[in-house]
């Protein structure tokens, strides 16, 4: 990792984000400070270091997980994964609350997270933190050869600032049936509302949450993406801003949907259980 870095081959990372100004919709990159990766889909990088074209090509991996997760149905192609290398800086840099999947055409099921920090303590930052859908927040610290497995399509979750150099393997791999019609879609019955434990289960577990998030965790979206931008004089920092604040605008104009979340903001502000961290 370091050798690359030394080389120059980590590239900054750029957010793609479709949003409207000056009356016309255009897709916009903005860069995240502090933070670079190396996409291992770039063959001429991989000759460069054997190892991680080894990588690449294998398939113990998605073997060994497919055959504990058969309902995923991971797909086996090259080009049905991704493996990038991430290097952060310090300096605070992190990623805003995010889905890895955020919906179609995107194809991931699983995010595979394997830390390559030796020495990192407790005060470094850089910890992902997941929010299972409103249930309390897990942390879990970078710590070398540390593992981290969860839903690409419905784990809502940030990075926290890092204040000492991060790197991190992420693979993400690809499912089968994966953002069906109904995922991308609420739809609420009589019997969800008479069942309204059982339907608050299956939504927790379900991509729909997506629909909802920014919602419900609408604080920590606004507090992640200031973090991640660091200041409001840096390039998109407004933009971002605005995109979320219009689309909170947008779900109180449609006043069951925004009834719909206030209840949903209640239920998780009456969650009884701590904070988990994992050191």
């Amino acid at each position: 990792m370091r050798w690359l870095n030394d080389q120059r081959h980590f590239k900054p990372n750029k957010t793609q984000f479709a949003l409207t100004q000056k009356g016309s919709a255009g897709v916009f990159h903005f860069v995240k400070p502090h933070i670079f990766e190396v996409d291992l889909h770039d063959a001429s990088l991989r000759t460069k270091v054997p190892e991680l074209d080894a990588l690449f090509h294998s398939t113990e991996l998605l073997q060994v997980l497919a055959s504990h997760l058969p309902h995923y149905e991971l797909q086996f192609g090259t080009s049905d994964r991704t493996l990038k290398l991430q290097r952060n800086a310090g300096h605070g840099g992190c990623f805003p609350c995010h889905y890895d999947n955020p919906g179609a055409p995107n194809k991931r099921k699983l995010t595979c997270l394997l830390y390559l920090n030796e020495g990192w303590t407790e005060g470094d930052g850089g910890e992902v933190q997941l929010f299972p859908f409103l249930q309390p927040p897990v942390t879990v610290a970078p710590k070398m050869d540390r593992v981290v497995l969860f839903q690409s399509d419905w784990m809502l979750h940030r990075v926290l600032p890092s204040h000492a150099e991060r790197y991190v393997l992420t693979i993400w791999l690809d499912g089968a049936k994966v953002n069906a019609p109904e995922d991308s879609q609420l739809r609420l019955t009589q019997s969800d509302l008479a069942d309204w434990f059982g339907f608050l289960d299956r939504l927790r577990r379900s991509p729909v949450q997506r629909l909802l998030s920014r919602g419900v965790y609408e604080e920590e979206y606004y507090e992640s993406l200031m973090q991640c931008m660091q200041s409001t004089a840096t390039e998109g920092c407004v933009e971002l801003l605005k995109s979320h604040e219009t689309h909170l605008e947008n779900v109180k104009r449609n006043a069951p949907l925004y009834n719909f979340i206030q209840r949903l903001r209640d239920v998780r502000a009456m969650t009884n259980e701590d904070p988990v961290y994992v050191k």
